[in-house]
């Protein structure tokens, strides 16, 4: 097996610990960021991290378990990504990781054993201090990690973290499972970070929830979790609910919405946020998860159609005159200058030019 680097993040500081519930909720395709203090990498790759020589690598994305000094840290594999680029930002080394498929283990005991022979200096307890490097580069994984997309192996994911202290009281997990196109049932891939959409197409966006061991059901609204879709441009439109309510152990929710027809290429964001605290659904008690980028393509037949029709509207009130009037006598002259008028007139118009 090819070189893998191996990327850990634990569960010492709340953004750690969310950077691993983004690492298992974001779509394939999608980028996540990681950081790390010069210390947490070993000295004989900082330079090679600072330059970019990883770029291209593939790399496993696992949750490292500090939570009990008594024992030895505990590594449970995530994600599959690919190292996009890395640089030295100050004192802080930044990677940039495009997520692929998820990583899990056949038997974590096994897996753990196995990568502690494989690596060396991965994190380990010394008195009350925690040491080591969270980030590796493996010559080879073990046998018992495997790359899946499948949904049953997330399940099984998710329930391996929620065994562990730092993810035992989450109230659910989700995933963005896809996008698809309502009319032709085309799933939309992610591509350089982004979805890219048809102008005046509605989509679907498909979440799978699950709560290990925990019972959701028959409460209140008062009583909900949460998985909240926002979205502030004017460009991308809902045409379901935004509002999710966590209200069973495991479901599936969807979220549909319609792009608008821009004159040009248009970026915008979808933001997802889960609210883990009951109540009634309120951004400003959800925590900001990610943003899922979408570029909506125009479609520019139309607005040329549209263009030429309003154009040649504008058009007619000009030949009218002409074709009245006895006095002209180049009228076929007057009729083609008006008629280019009308609809370069309204080819502006349909185009938004009059904007720039």
């Amino acid at each position: 097996m090819e070189q893998m680097l191996l990327c850990l993040s634990s569960g010492y500081r709340p953004r750690y610990r969310h950077d691993v519930l983004r690492a298992i909720s974001m779509p394939e395709g999608t980028h996540l960021q990681f950081r790390y203090e010069s210390s947490l990498i070993p000295e004989g790759l900082r330079q090679r991290v600072k330059s970019n020589d990883f770029a291209g690598s593939e790399v496993c994305i696992a949750y490292l378990d500090r939570s009990k000094p008594q024992q030895s840290p505990e590594i449970v594999p995530c994600r599959v990504a690919n190292l996009i680029e890395s640089h030295l930002s100050g004192d802080m080394y930044i990677l940039d990781l495009c997520l692929g498929q998820f990583s899990v283990a056949t038997d974590i005991r096994a897996f753990n054993k196995d990568i502690y022979t494989v690596a060396s200096n991965l994190p380990y307890w010394h008195g009350d201090d925690i040491c080591g490097s969270f980030f590796q580069l493996i010559n080879s994984m073990p046998t018992t990690l495997r790359k899946t997309s499948d949904i049953g192996d997330w399940q099984a994911l998710v329930t391996t973290l929620s065994t562990h202290s730092d993810f035992s009281t989450e109230p659910f997990f989700y995933y963005v499972k896809s996008l698809t196109n309502v009319a032709n049932k085309e799933a939309i891939p992610v591509c350089s970070n982004v979805y890219r959409i048809d102008a005046s197409k509605t989509y679907q966006l498909t979440i799978v929830q699950y709560a290990p061991g925990n019972s959701l059901d028959s409460r209140t609204v008062g009583e909900t979790y949460w998985l909240l879709v926002k979205n502030e441009d004017a460009n991308v439109s809902f045409t379901t609910t935004k509002e999710l309510a966590i209200d069973s152990p495991y479901d599936e929710k969807t979220v549909r919405l319609r792009a608008s027809n821009p004159t040009q290429a248009t970026d915008c964001v979808v933001a997802l946020l889960r609210q883990i605290t009951a109540g009634f659904p309120d951004p400003s008690k959800a925590v900001l998860d990610f943003d899922l980028g979408l570029q909506i393509k125009p479609s520019y037949g139309w607005l040329v159609f549209k263009g030429l029709v309003v154009g040649s509207l504008i058009g007619a009130q000009g030949l009218v005159p002409i074709y009245l009037n006895p006095n002209i006598t180049d009228k076929w002259i007057g009729y083609i200058i008006v008629s280019i008028a009308g609809i370069a007139a309204g080819l502006i118009a349909s185009f938004g030019l009059r904007k720039l």
